[in-house]
């Protein structure tokens, strides 16, 4: 069994990987606009490779994001059912359905404003409540409907971890992994929530525990840096395949962009790289705890402030070179939403000493 301690190495890892999201969401909105120039404008079209650049070299998030749930939910003090489901509910549940009601909203407020100047249909109205029940009040909020689904096997796979032993649950890791990347890889979900998809980045969970465990006893930062480079080069490669496919695709049909998937072998093994790098990281320093435990609520405001900020810059046609404007724009988002992360942690805590409200959404469900 892993000492549970706190792990700087991980500490600095989350807060890549929450930077990498939002870079990934911000140039996203750049490719989109190769089929959207109408609303955001032809500028955005330019400097592709600069685009495709950013958007490939963040992939590894998702992936990081599900292996340093797994380096730390697969320890033995999670096998009871209750307790581990009511620290999860506490941590992970109510966050999201507070979120999912607030994002629903807002969505709703996109598309009633769609309908009323911009001529769309009424049906319109139903797709928030759709895209909820699908497990995705908003275009970010998927991972966390995955992640519930992931939590409520967690109790499960430590059962069987410590039935059939560390070296068998290691075999079953490194052969279960390809499988189901292979089958994230090659299907479509549609339900975010559903076994089908929780089941493939079970790998993802797996192989997290496996490499911290691992590289624990095996710490080195020379070759962890030179893990991760060989991640990041990986990932330039994919940058390369990526930026063919899309000139190929804009001669032919005018679309592009794919080969994000988090299950793309080659974001596979950067992601495996990238992770066992971090984890062979010597790093004493513990300034970066605060920011790491921020990481969540970060994740949760930035995609409603970056859509508020392409909002913006659409009404008032803001025109800016893209090779200038995704840097700025992913810090901008990520010190806006760092900010008001802090504001609701404030917000929150004076709502738990007041009202206890963790204590009676736990009894409500029945999980005191």
């Amino acid at each position: 069994m892993m000492q549970e301690e706190r792990c700087y190495n991980y500490d600095l890892l989350r807060i890549v990987c929450c930077i990498a999201v939002i870079v990934i969401h911000v140039s996203t909105t750049y490719s989109s606009a190769v089929t959207d120039v109408k609303r955001l404008g032809a500028l955005y079209t330019e400097h592709i490779p600069t685009m495709l650049i950013w958007d490939t070299m963040a992939r590894f998030a998702v992936p990081c994001f599900m292996m340093l749930s797994g380096a730390f939910l697969l320890s033995d003090q999670n096998k009871d059912f209750k307790a581990f489901y009511r620290k999860s509910f506490v941590k992970l549940g109510i966050p999201t359905l507070i979120f999912s009601v607030l994002y629903f909203l807002f969505n709703m407020l996109i598309h009633a404003v769609a309908v009323v100047s911009g001529g769309q249909p009424t049906g319109t109205l139903l797709i928030p409540l759709k895209e909820w029940l699908k497990g995705r009040p908003f275009y970010h909020m998927w991972y966390l409907y995955t992640l519930i689904g992931i939590y409520l096997f967690i109790p499960f796979l430590v059962r069987i971890k410590e039935e059939i032993g560390e070296k068998s649950f290691a075999v079953v890791t490194w052969l279960y992994l390809p499988v189901a990347a292979f089958s994230g890889w090659t299907s479509t979900f549609t339900l975010n929530w559903g076994i089908a998809k929780v089941a493939v980045f079970l790998g993802y969970v797996m192989a997290g525990y496996e490499l911290r465990r691992v590289f624990s006893q095996r710490k080195s930062s020379c070759k962890g840096l030179l893990r991760i480079a060989s991640g990041v080069a990986i990932e330039a490669i994919t940058a390369i395949l990526k930026y063919r496919e899309f000139v190929k695709d804009e001669a032919q049909t005018g679309t592009g962009f794919s080969l994000d998937d988090p299950f793309f072998p080659l974001t596979v093994i950067a992601s495996l790289l990238i992770f066992s790098g971090f984890s062979s990281l010597r790093i004493k320093n513990g300034k970066l705890r605060k920011l790491s435990d921020l990481t969540f609520l970060i994740y949760l405001f930035h995609a409603g402030v970056w859509t508020l900020l392409t909002e913006l810059m659409a009404r008032l046609h803001f025109v800016a070179d893209c090779r200038i404007m995704i840097p700025i724009s992913v810090v901008t988002v990520f010190l806006i939403s760092v900010g008001l992360s802090l504001l609701w942690r404030w917000f929150w805590n004076i709502l738990e000493r007041r009202f206890s409200v963790s204590e009676r959404l736990c009894k409500l469900v029945r999980l005191s």
